[in-house]
């Protein structure tokens, strides 16, 4: 009888070295292939389980709760509403599609050759970008699942990339300070900011797309007219490393933080509005996962003592505190229906939980 799971570890072994822009999923049927028949049938039975693409699915009764472990750290995800899709980007460098509803995996896109740092669709949800340690940008075709553009540049991991509201253009920025504008087209830089002094973890674009706001390791958040050269404003008043930004339908921003904080800023007056002690004060507090539902009236955080909280973004009280996670939250998302929320973590799942109901 061939020993099976000594070949597995031999098949994860290579394809974990494998650098083909195939990706690691292709290495793993490619491989499978090569073995003896006998050999061939028990693997191709029980090869999910070593790049997690099938985990079984587990529902609490009361149906509070449904989880589905990825296979891998979770350290990034995106909702794509539309196609009814979770891109999920794993800190073995793997990305993946999974179903929004089920978490059962749709498709393995490849690998980056660190982990995955964050994932994001474009607004047709057509494309997804990701970046990772392996210092790239990498884009994927959603509907073909295949690679179609690597951009290398940044001297350090990327940690964020969002497509700009203009098309054919995506802006990254990460562990070397700087903001690079990108034409996906001829995959060249067209434009770099240089005015952050510390590793950049967050990016987003406001809803009318004029502005671009950034945010650093120093707690530094800077918003700027991004097809201009000049910084509109400067907002320095985390306390800690500026880890997510969202801008609001009215043109205020809010941030989340290392701190434990999340924040509201006016950017007429550069002035804080309002401060949120989210998560308790110290490293297990730190705010790593921030998501607003569709129509703005709440807000979820995620943070490293493994827990999330649901919030009314009106008066920013508490009204739900979520605990499964035996790990950091590191990304949230709200479901099309705003009546679920998606936390992604370092335990290697992705949980669904169930939003309170509106008095």
């Amino acid at each position: 009888m061939p020993n099976t799971s000594m070949a597995m570890r031999k098949l994860h072994r290579r394809c974990i070295g494998d650098r083909d822009r195939n990706g690691y999923s292709d290495c793993i049927e490619n491989e499978v292939h090569m073995l003896q028949p006998r050999l061939k049938t028990l693997l191709l039975l029980s090869v999910s389980a070593i790049v997690g693409m099938t985990h079984p699915i587990e529902t609490r009764a009361d149906g509070e709760i449904v989880f589905n472990n990825m296979g891998g750290e979770v350290t990034a995800l995106d909702l794509a509403q539309g196609l009814g899709q979770i891109a999920v980007g794993r800190g073995d460098g793997v990305v993946v599609l999974a179903d929004a509803g089920s978490l059962e995996l749709a498709a393995m896109l490849g690998r980056h050759e660190d982990g995955v740092l964050s994932v994001s669709f474009s607004a047709d949800e057509t494309r997804l970008a990701s970046t990772g340690l392996d210092e790239t940008v990498r884009l994927w075709d959603v509907e073909t699942r295949r690679q179609t553009t690597e951009l290398r540049g940044h001297t350090g991991g990327v940690w964020v990339a969002r497509f700009a509201p203009v098309p054919g253009i995506i802006v990254s920025a990460g562990a070397d300070a700087t903001i690079r504008l990108w034409d996906i087209e001829t995959q060249t830089e067209t434009r770099r900011f240089t005015d952050h002094r510390a590793l950049i973890r967050c990016l987003q674009f406001s809803p009318d797309g004029k502005y671009l706001a950034s945010g650093d390791d120093s707690g530094l958040i800077i918003v700027r007219e991004w097809q201009r050269d000049e910084p509109v404003i400067t907002l320095d008043r985390h306390e800690g490393k500026a880890r997510q930004l969202i801008f609001l339908p009215t043109g205020e921003l809010v941030s989340s933080s290392s701190d434990g904080t999340v924040r509201l800023w006016d950017l007429e007056s550069g002035q804080q509005i309002r401060k949120l002690q989210a998560h308790t004060i110290g490293r297990h507090g730190k705010v790593y996962a921030l998501a607003f539902n569709s129509d703005f009236t709440r807000f979820v955080t995620g943070s490293e003592d493994t827990t999330a909280k649901i919030w009314d973004a009106s008066t920013w009280t508490l009204l739900g505190h979520y605990k499964g996670h035996t790990q950091r939250i590191s990304a949230a998302e709200f479901s099309a229906a705003d009546a679920s929320f998606y936390t992604g973590s370092l335990d290697d799942t992705i949980r669904i939980w169930r939003v309170p109901a509106t008095n």
